[in-house]
This record gives structure tokens, C-alpha cells and sequence, in this order.
């Protein structure tokens, strides 16, 4: 059996992920029996994506912060928030302008860079020197709200930005390319049809953009010879989501980058009135 090295960060499919935080869950798990909390770091080609153990980076710091999430944090105390730097997960040549945030529960949001790289923004996995539990978002972006380290009143009030369950990080825009089993379609090259009624999610920010025009196209429409009769979808998170081969539309842009990560990107799926967002890879089933 091929060896796969789970205790450093990999690059891989997800599929070969998630087998192996299977295998080496007894590895990862804390001394209080709290599994590894893992994320994926991506730039660009969301294919080639890195894999973050937040609870057992060395780069982990203490941050002191007050987090404005009345359910975390009812009684509007500071706390000793332990976690990785967000400007210490990419390598340093890498360029972006903006973070995003996605949870495992598909919300998204995301702030500016400067933002995110203040050297005490944090993705937790510990507060006040316990693992965060399923209960408080186990793996949660934490801003400081000491007055020597503290970024712009207007992120530190709303908690929007303070996404919890975090599984994705991804640095700036992806590139149009669709991954479809060891392929990958450059979808600003697909005719498709206007996706005039395309409802984008609801992701706050204080500079909204205008997301590009959008279009849809079937599975089978960009692979004539597509014979299967349903369809596994990828999402950026490490989520799956299966549909019939020919109830689903894909929602793609035809810029040179792929649809914004805040409009759904880097692809969305429609089921009828149903979206799922954050999509970037699929393959028949």
C-alpha cells in the first residue's frame, strides 16, 4: 500500500484527504480526545490545495479577544484564543487581495488582506486553553480586540466576519478551470446559456461587488459522451453532494477567473430553486 504522510501539510485530491484522516484519526486526536481539526489552504487552482492541522501547527499564538457572537460569547467577556495565524497558512509568494472564509455548513464569508493578515487574526481551535467544541464552532476566525493589536472597529462589531466551522481558506480569485475527474475544462471557453435568474448567496460586505454575468450548462452538455447516471459534485470545503445526471445545471462565468467565491464561485449547482455554492470539482457515479 502507497504510504501517504498525514502529519505535514499534503497536496492531493480530497478524496485521498479524507481517507487519510481516517486512517490516522487515533494520530491527530487531541489529548482530550477532540479529533484534529483540519482545513484546506487554497490559491488558484483549487485542485492544488494545501491541508492545515489548525490544532497542531507550530505557528499556533495566543490572541486575546472579545468576540461579538452573542452565542458564543453571551457574557461579553475577553478570552485566550489559541489558533494559526491566517497570514501564516499561504506560502509567501503568494498574491491575493481578499480571504474567504468557508464553513462546513457552506457559509462564506471574507475579509481584505490587510484585514486578514494583521499577525493576531487567527483561525481557533482552542479558547482559554480547551479544544473548541462542535458546540463552539470548532475551528473559528478570531480577530484581536486588544487595543495594541486590534483592526478597524467595523470588523470587530459585526460578526459576520467571524466565521466558525471553518473548513476552506482561500486566498484571492481561482482560476476557470473545472475540475472533471483527472482533467480539468476551462470554462471561459463554454458556450452555455444565460443564468438570468442565478441568485448568488447572501454574503455580507462593506464593498459589495458586482458579480459577473453567469451562465448554465449540463453535464452532459460538456461532456457528450457522458454515460453515468448521477453526479458527484466537489466542494471547495470537502463537501459532496450526488444528483441525478440530468436534474442539475452548472453555474459557471466566462471571465478568466471563475465566478467570485462571494457570487457562489468558484462554480454553484441548481436543482430547481435549490443552489449549492462553492462547487470546483465533478465526476460520474
Amino acid at each position: 500500500m502507497k504510504r501517504t504522510d498525514c502529519l505535514s501539510p499534503v497536496r492531493g485530491k480530497l478524496s485521498n484527504f479524507k481517507t487519510c484522516a481516517l486512517l490516522t484519526a487515533g494520530v491527530w486526536a487531541l489529548s482530550l480526545n477532540v479529533a484534529a481539526k483540519e482545513i484546506f489552504v487554497i490559491n488558484k487552482n483549487a485542485a492544488d490545495y494545501r491541508v492545515v492541522e489548525t490544532n497542531k501547527s507550530a505557528k499556533r499564538i495566543d490572541v486575546y479577544s472579545n468576540t461579538p457572537h452573542r452565542y458564543l460569547n453571551s457574557e461579553k467577556k475577553e478570552h485566550v484564543f489559541t489558533g494559526v495565524p491566517v497570514s501564516e497558512l499561504p506560502p509567501k509568494e503568494w498574491r491575493y487581495d481578499n480571504v474567504y472564509f468557508i464553513g462546513d455548513d457552506d457559509y462564506i464569508t471574507f475579509m481584505p488582506a490587510q484585514i486578514a493578515n494583521n499577525p493576531q487574526t487567527i483561525l481557533a481551535s482552542a479558547k482559554d486553553a480547551a479544544p473548541l467544541s462542535k458546540r463552539d464552532g470548532e475551528v473559528q476566525v478570531i480577530l484581536p480586540t486588544r487595543e495594541e493589536a486590534k483592526v478597524e472597529d467595523k470588523y470587530l462589531k459585526k460578526a459576520a466576519f467571524w466565521a466558525w466551522y471553518v473548513k476552506a481558506v482561500v486566498y484571492g480569485e481561482l482560476d476557470n478551470r473545472l475540475q472533471y475527474g483527472g482533467a480539468s475544462i476551462d470554462m471561459s471557453n463554454v458556450i452555455g446559456a444565460p443564468a438570468e435568474a442565478y441568485k448568488a448567496p447572501s454574503v455580507f460586505s462593506y464593498d459589495p461587488i458586482a458579480c459577473p454575468d453567469t451562465y448554465q450548462v449540463s453535464v452532459k452538455d460538456l461532456d457528450p459522451g457522458f454515460d453515468k447516471g448521477k453526479v458527484e459534485f466537489l466542494q471547495l470545503n470537502g463537501n459532496q453532494r450526488t444528483y441525478g445526471a440530468g436534474d442539475v445545471m452548472l453555474i459557471f462565468s466566462k471571465e478568466d477567473t471563475a465566478l467570485p467565491i462571494e457570487c457562489g464561485g468558484p462554480y454553484a449547482v441548481r436543482k430547481g430553486e435549490e443552489y449549492i455554492y462553492s462547487v470546483y470539482s465533478f465526476k460520474g457515479i
